[in-house]
């Protein structure tokens, strides 16, 4: 199933990053539910995310990924996702890998919230993590979590 992504960047330096051909690569390789069709997808920074967070979680702080599954089960829209640049770079920086693995992988995380997956017990957080290293290795980009 082909699902289009409504980008929108709410800070230039996403211009580093070729956002459009990693968000096709990732989408490539997920299997979507049948009736999604379009999940939107917010590029935003510390400012942008810290007041999604605030709003919507009531966690004054930032963040480096937010999604919102749709509140229409029946309906075409997966659902949004937010990412601040800001974490993004600080984390890739840390762990030492290339900011667009580190943006694959962000992505895919968000996707599978929309898809339904959690990390808030380990047993869950045991399955999506794996099922995250099982699509970024599609992309030959190495596991996020082998490292920590």
């Amino acid at each position: 199933m082909t699902v289009k992504f409504d980008i929108l960047q709410e800070d230039d330096r996403w211009n580093n990053l070729p956002i459009q051909a990693i968000t096709d690569q990732v989408s490539a390789v997920m299997i979507f539910p049948d009736r999604a069709s379009e999940v939107s997808v917010l590029l935003t920074n510390d400012a942008g995310i810290q007041n999604l967070n605030n709003t919507y979680r009531h966690k004054d702080k930032t963040t480096n990924v937010l999604a919102f599954p749709s509140c229409d089960p029946a309906g075409m829209l997966l659902g949004d996702i937010a990412m601040s640049y800001d974490v993004m770079q600080i984390e890739a920086e840390e762990r030492g890998i290339p900011l667009r693995f580190h943006y694959a992988h962000l992505l895919t995380h968000g996707l599978l919230h929309l898809m339904g997956y959690d990390h808030i017990q380990d047993d869950d957080a045991q399955k999506m993590e794996a099922k995250e290293e099982e699509i970024l290795r599609q992309l030959d980009i190495p596991s996020p979590y082998s490292a920590e």
